[in-house]
């Protein structure tokens, strides 16, 4: 029989209390809401959101797929200046 250590996807976090910070853009990324706009979003969203984490202080991070920036996603085109 397998130790629950050795069923557990890369990317599961410890099973325990504490929370650990890890990387962003392997597995996943993150969208960060502060309280009043990430209750907002959630009331929107309904049933439609996917994981959502609240930290001590309120703040809402939503976990989404890894997707790579295509150029002139943020409004400029790869080969203009930064």
């Amino acid at each position: 029989m397998q130790s629950n250590d050795a069923c557990r996807l890369p990317w599961t976090p410890p099973p325990a209390g504490d929370v650990e910070a890890l990387p962003a853009g392997k597995w996943w990324d993150s969208v960060r809401a502060a309280p009043l706009v990430g209750e907002r979003a959630l009331e929107l969203l309904g049933d439609e959101t996917g994981a959502v984490i609240q930290d001590k202080y309120g703040t809402l991070y939503w976990l989404i797929e890894v997707v790579p920036l295509r150029a002139g996603a943020c409004g400029r085109s790869a080969s203009s200046p930064s």
